[in-house]
């Protein structure tokens, strides 16, 4: 079996040596920071129904946290004294968070560690890759919210990169990542592939249904029609439904598809800023693999994330 393992996952600490990134210098952590943490950088191949190519696990935080409350980010978390290091605490952390088997992953190497000014915190990335992925999921909803595994070419796709533009004069890379609708196209992917013969049954129903009784179906459409003229609400609903399926109108299908589109960068599941953005940005940069973008296309922070920064106890907000 070939591994599917990408060749530049083992180059990147040699990059790093040979091009170092302003961001670890800009920010390399003093001799003895108050706090250190690691996060796990998990690639893996989404090779299952409904998934093609790389990924990597992101979480998001949970909305009530006192500190990064929302925030999209690596499993990860403090290097705790029972710790072996950074890896040990990174691989912790992910078994904690979103029950990865520590057994299941090839630790690859170990990026220079990036301090955090506000929380005092020295941040060591792991880089790794899932040899054998599993299900994972949320442990504790109290710290997490939603555990997602990001297709890498929708990270890598321009259309859904974007400067972030923040309170206090932030800016920073930010990434957009519709992961409910990838979710939904691989249900659907798999209970098409689990059921092909209820499927089948299904449409052969349907067929024989509307050939028997041509009656029933023209009395079917009426009460249709009727209904979405005393319902304004369900006409749309039903019409952008038709012109998504209608294949007989291919113009009016590619116009509702790219419309869907557009609503998924626009609008995304998770919206990825900040330090994990940033974290990205830069493996990505490393990796030789990210393409370019259009670094002036700014977004401010969502609403619920903005509320999320205002309520951090290490913030000293003021209204502008």
């Amino acid at each position: 079996m070939t591994d599917p393992r990408p060749a530049w996952l083992g180059g990147l600490r040699a990059a790093v040596e040979t091009h170092r990134p302003d961001w670890f210098t800009d920010f390399e952590p003093p001799p003895r920071p108050p706090r250190r943490s690691a996060v796990l950088i998990l690639f893996g191949d989404a090779d299952r129904p409904g998934r093609t190519g790389l990924d990597v696990v992101l979480t998001e935080r949970a909305p009530n946290l006192r500190t990064h409350a929302a925030q999209v980010a690596f499993p990860g978390g403090h290097v705790d004294p029972e710790d072996d290091g950074p890896v040990d605490a990174a691989l912790r952390e992910a078994a904690e968070e979103v029950g990865l088997r520590p057994d299941t992953v090839d630790v690859v190497d170990v990026l220079p560690s990036v301090f955090l000014g506000p929380s005092g915190t020295a941040v060591t990335p792991v880089l790794a890759w899932w040899r054998e992925p599993h299900p994972i999921g949320v442990v504790d909803p109290r710290e997490v919210a939603r555990v997602v595994r990001a297709p890498l070419d929708e990270l890598l796709d321009p259309a859904h990169r974007f400067t972030v533009v923040g309170p206090r004069g932030y800016r920073g890379p930010g990434f957009a990542v519709s992961e409910r609708r990838t979710e939904a196209s691989s249900r659907a992917a798999v209970s098409a592939t689990d059921n092909p013969e209820r499927r089948t049954e299904a449409s052969s129903r349907a067929a024989v249904s509307a050939t028997d009784n041509p009656e029933r179906r023209t009395e079917a459409s009426s009460r249709a029609a009727v209904s979405a003229t005393d319902n304004p609400e369900r006409r749309t609903e039903a019409s952008s439904r038709a012109a998504v399926s209608a294949t007989e109108n291919p113009e009016r299908r590619t116009e509702a598809s790219s419309r869907a589109a557009v609503s998924a960068t626009e609008n995304p599941d998770l919206f990825v800023w900040g330090f994990t953005a940033k974290l990205l940005d830069v493996v990505l940069d490393l990796a030789g693999i990210a393409l370019a973008w259009d670094d002036t296309a700014e977004r401010a922070l969502p609403d619920h994330l903005l509320e999320a920064y205002r309520r951090d106890p290490r913030v000293r907000w003021t209204r502008d």
